[in-house]
């Protein structure tokens, strides 16, 4: 007898071995429903800023990240930019 499992769709055999998974059926995947915190957000512009991308902060400032957000010792993007050296990312963060 198979038990589709209510979590993740898969369908179980007989002792609660999983056999196989449906994927098209299922509702909603497991990415799109996390949702990061803020401070989460903000790491991810501080490396964007240390890896000089500029693309990378721009996506994360249009996806609505504060720009003049701080980490833990009260840096911000504008601080890691300028210590790293990474100077089109200074010019980006300026503007």
């Amino acid at each position: 007898m198979t038990v589709p499992c209510k979590r993740c769709d898969a369908v179980s055999v007989n002792k609660g071995v999983r056999s196989s998974i449906d994927r098209t059926e299922k509702k909603t995947p497991a990415a799109s429903s996390h949702q990061y915190s803020s401070a989460q957000r903000c790491r991810a512009l501080m490396w964007a800023a240390t890896e000089n991308d500029t693309m990378r902060a721009m996506q994360l400032v249009l996806s609505m990240v504060d720009i003049n957000g701080a980490d833990y010792d009260g840096r911000t993007a504008l601080h890691v930019a300028a210590s790293c050296g990474s100077f089109e990312m200074v010019k980006y963060v300026v503007r």
